[in-house]
């Protein structure tokens, strides 16, 4: 069986405080769910001018 080293997500986010939460951790619920063969595992959060509180939210999830 090939084991994954590390998998990264690139999210691009946009005016998305409300819905960041959400996702990341549906995603660090995956990343549980498959921990026998993703040893490792990183987001990256793209965010680019938003109007909204997603600096914030990012810069708190990163805090987690």
């Amino acid at each position: 069986m090939n084991l994954l080293t590390t998998l990264t997500w690139i999210l691009p986010a946009y005016n998305e405080a409300e819905t960041l939460p959400a996702v990341i951790s549906r995603l660090e619920s995956e990343c549980r769910q498959r921990a026998p063969v993703l040893p490792q595992a990183r987001v990256i959060i793209v965010e680019n001018g938003s109007s909204d509180a997603t600096w914030t939210v990012v810069q708190a999830l990163e805090k987690q």
